[in-house]
């Protein structure tokens, strides 16, 4: 009988649903990469649209859409606002759903070392510098950014934030509000 089982797993191969998670965190930075560093814009191919009240967004935001993994607990914002000084720019976060299964600290050491792991790659392809955010303890926080603009102009940033005493966890990208764009 465990012969059996064993042949029909390998025949019949089970998703990993305890970590399609880092799968979906991967492809939500790669999307919120593209949309900063490109003119492709925002790809929501294969997401779901969260629906928000029109009160939560701000009156300075162009555009702000949610959206979500099916089946996942990862789910993305990205905005277009614009500045005090009436530049536009882009954002894009990456968070754990609210209402999802909790996150563990184990979950969050996993996406931890999934983010340092992507951005140590592309430092080392030379094309993003370490960029770290202000410290804010107890958050472990820490950044980098590509070499070049973002799509405005500005200079982008991707920031995790972790606070390991709780469920909290967020990647911010965007083009910073605290240097000057060049278009």
């Amino acid at each position: 009988m465990r012969l059996l089982i064993c042949l029909a797993l390998l025949c019949c191969p089970v998703s990993a649903p305890a970590q399609s998670y880092l799968a979906d965190f991967q492809d939500a930075l790669n999307r919120c990469q593209k949309f900063l560093e490109t003119t492709a814009g925002f790809s929501s191919e294969g997401l779901e649209r969260v629906e928000k009240a029109e009160n939560e967004t701000p009156i300075s935001v162009r555009e702000r859409q949610v959206w979500r993994f099916p089946s996942s607990p990862i789910q993305v914002v990205h905005s277009t606002y614009t500045g005090s000084n009436g530049q536009l720019r882009s954002t894009c976060e990456v968070s754990w759903r609210e209402g999802a299964t909790p996150l563990t600290s184990d979950k969050q050491d996993a996406l931890l070392r999934s983010f340092t792991r992507r951005m140590e790659r592309q430092i080392a392809e030379g094309t993003h510098e370490r960029r770290d955010p202000v410290k804010m303890p107890p958050l472990v926080t820490l950044g980098y950014g590509p070499m070049k603009q973002g799509i405005h102009g500005c200079r982008v940033i991707f920031a995790l934030a972790l606070n390991p005493h709780s469920d909290f966890f967020v990647v911010n990208a965007g083009e910073q509000i605290s240097y000057p764009c060049y278009k």
